[in-house]
Order: structure tokens, then sequence, then C-alpha cells
């Protein structure tokens, strides 16, 4: 069993996010990509202009350019 701070230091990353996903959690994604050097704005549609920040930041980080927001780029996000 592991152990309680083992177990405490463990962050279960966001959903997967996709191309046409909207709502809050794209609005978090889109912070985090401008954060990044994107210059998107933060309306919630994971649009385009959305999708081709992501791949570009998936590519720049050595991440597969999949546009598909998931635990690895969670992860390259935070």
């Amino acid at each position: 069993m592991p152990s309680p701070v083992a177990a405490a230091a463990y962050v279960q990353p966001p959903a997967t996010l996709r191309p046409g996903a909207t709502g809050a959690l794209v609005q978090t994604l889109q912070g985090r990509l401008n954060a990044h050097g994107a210059s998107l704005k933060v309306d919630g549609d994971f649009g385009p202009a959305t999708l081709a920040a992501l791949v570009a930041f998936q590519k720049s980080t050595g991440l597969a350019g999949d546009g598909i927001c998931g635990p690895m780029s969670w992860r390259a996000l935070a």
C-alpha cells in the first residue's frame, strides 16, 4: 500500500481535451498556452487557433503534435 505522503503527491491531470471542446477547462488550456508564448483569445472554444497553438507547443516540447491535450500535454503546460 502506498504511503499517504506518496499518494498525496499525485495530482490527477485535467480531462483530455480535443478540438470542438468548450468551457472553463478550455479557458484554462488557452491561458496555459498563452503563458508559454501563444496569443490566444481566452474564450473557452477549442477552435483552429487553439489547435494550432497546442500543436506548436507540443512539437516545441518534444511531444507528438496531435492536437489532443491529454496527461502528457497538461504536465508540460504546468
